[in-house]
């Protein structure tokens, strides 16, 4: 396997690790003449994160505002938009087909004669010119016209089936999901499961036994963090490869868990938050602790027993299998600072709070359920009730995010309908969708961000690193609700794109996976 930058094809320009084959095939005739052909192939893994955003269905954005997508795009199934105003600066790719309409009300005549009005779609040609898309594979269904479409209006940049894209897909065995990448350790793993899961790559793994009550002093060593709950869960921390494991007293700080923790309005019930404090866990590796790259949390569900850790109003049955269970998420918290390249993640929902890999950037990712983003002054004690009415109600408003927040990371998690969903958070986007179906913006916000103190009276949330989606939420798969009913937040001035730093090898955050494809390189037939 060699490390190499792609020279030709669809994913040109990316880096990947290759492997050259070369399969002889061989057929001897009765009369003693031999024929063989010789076909040379290409296995190449392209480490995902070099994507701006990647779907492993489809894709779709149906935005009224101005939005921009830098780094490459790609969506294994088709791609729909239908924006206003949509500007793409880097590749398009897809083995499907593109569309200039929605998913949901997807009715292309050909040729295309319904498309909103005042649609307006860019793509970068090669110099980095904006050029309008005044075509789709709806009213240029024929492979030949679409490809000198796209030659000439965006020197290729847009690739659909007409080009003969091929799927991305994990190098799992055929017919497994991909949400197997964010799966605990099972012993029946086979070799080809282990070389994926991150729960394989981690160097340190953390077990949270939620069957498991132990007070406080004996959880903690007798010296708890200040606001420990009297029960906590069993937390076991293993080193995989060998390392230093934190003390009890360490594990409790960087590792901090609480029941019904705060109120999500998105899903309706109260969650049970295990914190990983990011700037604890710094204070540890910096002091008696050493290097961590891959932190894998391992949560044990269980039914509720202790009415002591929890409440009543937990998610309905309808929101998935946390019926008469706890809801344990995991968060990521007080990360300005890294200790190093980093990633962190589990099965469960994940939840980034505040301004993350600001101060010295690191490589890093973060992989879960799904993604909800909170702001840099989010406090769990103003949610603490069902905020029913919509935002804008000063008598039930939302938790107010009050300051621009950074976050600077890629990250693996589900989305959408069928997993199919809109780039950016929109509560519009869900309209008519009903659960399990209608989780559909790309990250859950839970804030009221026009009634904060930024200058503009919106405040503005960063998000840049790598978004990539690859299953249907399985937890937090509740529906979103609409503006004109219940809006459980008001949006943010977004700035969110892709960080180009994952272009360099050297830059990828631990345990990046690959997606692979295989193509034929040359074929010959040797007499």
């Amino acid at each position: 396997v060699i490390q190499e930058t792609i020279s030709d094809g669809p994913f040109a320009g990316l880096m990947s690790f290759t492997q050259n084959l070369v399969i002889t095939s061989q057929a001897r005739h009765e009369s003693g003449a031999i024929s063989s052909v010789v076909l040379g192939a290409k296995g190449q893994a392209i480490p995902i994160f070099q994507f701006g955003s990647f779907h492993a269905a489809h894709w779709r954005e149906g935005s009224a505002s101005r939005k921009d997508w830098t780094g490459r795009v790609h969506a294994n199934g088709g791609i729909y938009v239908s924006v206003s105003d949509g500007h793409f600066h880097d590749f398009i790719t897809t083995p499907g087909k593109l569309y200039r309409d929605d998913f949901e009300d997807h009715a292309c005549i050909i040729p295309c004669v319904d498309k909103p009005l005042g649609l307006h779609v860019f793509i970068d040609n090669a110099s980095a010119v904006e050029t309008e898309l005044l075509f789709d594979s709806g009213d240029t269904p024929d492979p030949d016209a679409f490809k000198a479409k796209s030659e000439a209006d965006f020197d290729g940049r847009l690739r659909t089936d007409a080009y003969g894209v091929d799927s991305l897909r994990l190098p799992l065995p055929t017919g497994m999901p991909a949400r197997e990448l964010i799966r605990p350790k099972e012993v029946t793993d086979t070799d080809a499961e282990k070389a994926v899961k991150f729960a394989w790559k981690a160097d340190m793994y953390v077990t949270v036994d939620l069957g498991i009550h132990q007070s406080k002093n004996t959880a903690c060593a007798n010296n708890p963090p200040s606001g420990a709950p009297s029960l906590l869960p069993k937390i076991t921390v293993t080193r995989p490869n060998g390392g230093l494991v934190p003390s009890d007293s360490d594990k409790c700080r960087i590792f901090y868990w609480t029941w019904t923790t705060f109120y999500d309005n998105d899903e309706e019930g109260w969650l049970d938050v295990l914190d990983v404090d990011i700037g604890q866990l710094r204070t540890w590796v910096n002091g008696p602790g050493d290097a961590v790259s891959v932190i894998y949390v391992d949560i044990i569900q269980a039914s509720v027993t202790n009415s002591s850790t929890t409440d009543d109003d937990h998610p309905s049955p309808a929101a998935g299998q946390f019926n008469n269970a706890y809801f344990p998420v995991l968060r990521v918290k007080n990360g300005t600072q890294l200790p190093g390249p980093l990633t962190v993640g589990s099965e469960y929902p994940l939840i980034v709070q505040g301004n993350y890999n600001t101060v010295a950037w690191k490589p890093s990712s973060l992989f879960g359920d799904r993604l909800t983003s909170l702001s840099a002054s989010w406090n769990d004690a103003a949610a603490q009730q069902d905020y029913s009415g919509d935002c804008k109600n000063e008598s039930a408003k939302c938790p107010n995010a009050r300051f621009n927040t950074e976050q600077w990371f890629a990250f693996i998690v589900g989305q959408g309908k069928g997993f199919v969903g809109c780039f950016h958070e929109d509560p519009g986007c869900t309209a008519g969708m009903q659960p399990p179906n209608g989780t559909s913006g790309s990250v859950k916000l839970l804030e009221d961000w026009k009634n904060g103190d930024c200058p503009d009276g919106r405040c503005t949330l960063t998000i840049r690193g790598s978004f990539i989606y690859l299953w249907r939420p399985e937890i937090a798969n509740w529906e979103w609700s609409v503006p004109s009913s219940n809006a459980t937040y008001r949006r943010p001035n977004r700035n969110w794109g892709f960080d180009s730093r994952f272009l360099d090898p050297n830059n990828l955050p631990p345990g990046t996976p690959a997606v692979g494809q295989v193509f034929r390189a040359a074929f010959r037939v040797v007499n």
